[in-house]
């Protein structure tokens, strides 16, 4: 029995199924909020957002009908460069103007919670996808190990997000300036983060499917690029978000590029391993990091405020 429809058939015989789907959501949610918002100030903010991804159906569509596969990546890539464009544009459109900060009105636990639910699916595909492909294969020692390091490196990415991450990003966002600006900036590292956790799922499929292949540097990429992103995403988003450098996170992700031409020599379940081992490391000093910070502030002294820490 065949499984569903997945993110692959897209490039397949999917591909109108997949542009349908996706327009779908977005151009039905903005005619929803066209109409419940007509008559008012608001109205013109979905308004932009039509036109906007009617100017990107086109091209979607234009992927969807091309014959080659290297076609189809191109023209999509440029759709969604024009889909990802708009927010930071202010989606322009004429008579209409772009969007100005102030016309947008921001919950911060709304959008925090957005955001966890993203990465959220993210992690659960992941491990879905890791455990659908295991259930397909021998299912001996060597497949065991390589499922139990995805889903090892997946935990831990979950982890380092739910425990560090986010944890204040609501109260930021509520209390900034500027927290449309702020806004985009979490959604679009958080675009990193999820594609981190993406791969992931993709360097475990390739260590079920050839956990004894030849060594090689191709290997360390499809294996390690997953972690890599994740926690580069996460940097990322600290500096913009937070305005702070998280310097161990800085440290694993040097070291894992000092080490690649070592684990180029490796075979895949030794690459899964130095992967695993840099998410777990990290996630290590992200909580020995806030125990140290809550140790060096003296609730008892009733005399003294507690000092403050940057986190």
């Amino acid at each position: 029995m065949r499984d569903g429809p997945t993110l692959s058939d897209a490039f397949g015989d999917q591909g109108f199924v997949f542009v349908s789907a996706y327009l779908g959501i977005h151009l039905g949610r903005t005619l929803v909020m066209a109409l419940y918002l007509r008559g008012t100030p608001a109205w013109r903010r979905p308004v932009r957002g039509i036109v906007w991804y009617l100017l990107s159906a086109t091209v979607w569509f234009a992927g969807a009908a091309a014959s080659g596969g290297e076609a189809r990546v191109l023209l999509w890539a440029c759709a969604l460069a024009i889909d990802y464009s708009g927010p930071v544009l202010g989606w322009p459109v004429p008579w209409l103007g772009r969007a100005r900060a102030n016309e947008w009105h921001l919950s911060g636990e709304h959008l925090n919670e957005r955001y966890r639910q993203f990465i959220i699916l993210a992690l659960g595909e992941t491990i879905l996808a890791t455990g659908n492909f295991y259930r397909l294969s021998t299912r001996d020692l060597t497949d065991t190990t390589a499922f139990l390091l995805t889903f090892w490196t997946v935990v831990f990415l979950w982890w380092t997000y739910f425990y560090r991450t986010t944890s204040s990003l609501a109260v930021k966002i509520d209390t900034a300036v500027d927290p449309y600006r702020l806004n985009l900036r979490a959604s679009y590292t958080h675009l990193v983060m999820v594609a981190g956790i993406l791969l992931t799922g993709i360097g475990g499929e390739l260590m079920l499917k050839e956990p004894d292949a030849q060594r090689s540097a191709g290997n360390v990429v499809a294996i390690l690029v997953g972690p890599l992103t994740f926690l580069i995403g996460r940097m990322i988003f600290e500096i913009w978000v937070f305005g702070r450098l998280t310097r161990h996170c800085l440290a694993a992700v040097v070291a894992c590029l000092i080490l690649s031409p070592v684990a180029a020599r490796l075979p895949p379940l030794a690459v899964g391993l130095l992967g695993a081992a840099t998410i777990t490391v990290v996630a290590i000093f992200d909580l020995t990091h806030r125990a140290r910070i809550a140790g060096e502030v003296n609730p008892a002294s009733a005399g003294d405020a507690p000092r403050r820490h940057p986190a």
